[in-house]
């Protein structure tokens, strides 16, 4: 309870460039293409921590982690729901 943001790693925030963000996106095109992904449709952590993380840090000289891929992929989400529910209800009148 007493835990400080220090003690529990908080605070230590890693900016993803949009050129990361970019190949980060064309990495998990091309796993869908190639059927990278799990029966259930996901990405499982065996596969992003061998074959998505190793070409992203590669390309950028980065260090991301597995914490980070599974965080940006939420915030991905979040933003292509938006999208979808902004499709989804425009009637495309005026």
């Amino acid at each position: 309870m007493g835990d400080s943001q220090q003690d529990r790693g908080k605070g230590q925030y890693i900016q993803w460039s949009p050129q990361e963000s970019k190949t980060l996106i064309n990495l998990l095109l091309d796993g869908v293409a190639q059927g990278w992904r799990d029966v259930n449709g996901v990405f499982s952590k065996f596969t992003v921590e061998r074959r998505i993380q190793p070409a992203l840090n590669q390309t950028h000289k980065g260090n991301k982690n597995h914490k980070h891929y599974a965080n940006k992929m939420k915030i991905l989400k979040g933003k292509y729901l938006s999208g979808v529910e902004f499709l989804q209800f425009s009637s495309g009148f005026g």
